[in-house]
């Protein structure tokens, strides 16, 4: 299989999608065609989602998942066929995240507020299996749905793939508004997503002790929205220890917070690194070594101060995009991992003709605010914003007195 699609690429248009291979210009691109009109209106943000995963059953044969809309597309490679259509999101997919240890696990957000968790190892469920929700009788299972978590009263799809775990919006500790991004984390049974509300959440995965029934999580192990100032675009795993990074759009802010003056600026999108603290807690030293001899903890809830604004975060570096004209053009980020250099961000914006790729490990570290700057409030002095270096107009990612020079340019 390796030596057969080592060079497959997959590629997003309006209506299909493309598969070219780049090393082998004499072997035909495949197209795949979608449904033109997607069972809900889509907006222009909406887009095709494409990821790559491998069933256990067929590791020979790798497959495609694919998006539109609210449904989910499953495309043998091998077979050239669509082997599988799943749905159950209320509202367009925004993204789709593999499980990179177990590339049968996916997780698709969407802006129903809620992200659910498949397993391409299970047939999709035929006739729903939900528990007896009060004050219906005791023989009659609840109808409420998907929206809570629960079995759809038709169909989940056919062919391979199973919704088995649903991490809810709203409620105790959810997102509040469209989730946009997720990723697994690599050896720990855990999730970040991040999302319109300027929310970054870490949820627990459990294991599904229940059969063919779904698991509903409302209580995230952590969530904040004091890292980004706007809607965060993307959150990825650093490594395998508890480093997080994750960017955001730009922020329509008051130029002054304290008076009824209305003026506002345009401030620019970050992207952060930060550390989550918590992780020790929920997953401390002998978790390992217990779950080699089969202990395992299946349920992890944290106190309020967890789920709802949680404090257990250290931000490590923070830079600054170029400034942009409005808050909806923004850029595309993805993290790229090899064991053989450091972590790189690849960054571009919409139209650009380049894009990109910032070493995270040469970003510098937060600098210590002056006295002044700190209590400016208090003091009554006008700190005036420190000015960017203007060693190079290259555009790359810029902080107040501090500049990133290490960018390539494509």
């Amino acid at each position: 299989m390796v030596a057969r699609y080592w060079d497959a690429v997959a590629v997003a248009a309006e209506h299909s999608v493309w598969i070219f291979f780049t090393h082998h210009p004499k072997r035909k691109p495949v197209r795949i065609d979608l449904p033109k009109e997607p069972p809900e209106k889509l907006i222009a943000a909406d887009r095709i989602c494409l990821a790559w995963a491998i069933c256990n059953t067929t590791l020979s044969q790798p497959l495609l998942i694919i998006s539109r809309g609210s449904l989910v597309y499953v495309y043998n490679v091998e077979l050239e066929d669509i082997c599988s259509y799943l749905r159950g999101h209320g509202g367009a997919i925004t993204s789709i995240a593999v499980h990179p240890r177990y590339p049968d696990l996916f997780c698709t957000t969407s802006r129903d507020h809620s992200a659910r968790i498949y397993n391409l190892r299970l047939p999709p469920v035929q006739a729903p299996n939900n528990p007896h929700w009060p004050p219906m009788p005791k023989q009659t299972p609840s109808r409420a749905g998907p929206a809570h978590g629960l079995h759809m009263n038709q169909p989940e799809g056919s062919g391979l793939g199973r919704c088995i775990i649903v991490l809810m919006g709203g409620r105790s500790g959810g997102h509040n508004a469209a989730v946009l991004g997720a990723a697994f984390h690599e050896d720990l049974p855990i999730i970040a997503t991040c999302g319109m509300d300027r929310a970054v959440k870490i949820w627990h995965i459990r294991t599904n002790e229940a059969g063919d029934r779904m698991l509903r999580e409302d209580k995230p192990l952590f969530s904040s929205t004091r890292i980004h100032k706007g809607r965060v675009l993307s959150v990825s795993w650093i490594g395998s220890d508890a480093t997080l990074i994750s960017h955001c759009a730009p922020a329509i802010m008051r130029k002054d917070s304290e008076s009824d003056d209305i003026e506002t600026y345009l401030e620019a999108g970050t992207v952060v690194v930060w550390r989550w603290l918590g992780m020790d807690r929920f997953f401390p030293a002998k978790y390992y070594h217990l779950q080699q001899q089969g202990i395992r903890q299946t349920v992890l809830r944290g106190c309020s101060s967890d789920y709802q604004e949680s404090s257990s975060f250290k931000v490590l570096t923070a830079y600054a995009f170029r400034d942009m004209p409005d808050q909806y053009t923004v850029p595309r980020g993805v993290l790229y991992q090899s064991p053989y250099h450091d972590p790189l961000f690849l960054s571009i914006y919409p139209e650009d003709d380049h894009f990109l790729i910032t070493n995270i490990a040469l970003m510098k570290p937060r600098q210590i605010p002056s006295f002044d700057e700190m209590f400016a409030g208090i003091l009554n002095t006008n700190v005036a914003p420190a000015a960017a270096n203007e060693a190079d107009e290259t555009d790359g990612l810029l902080v107040p007195g501090n500049y990133l020079n290490t960018n390539l340019r494509y």
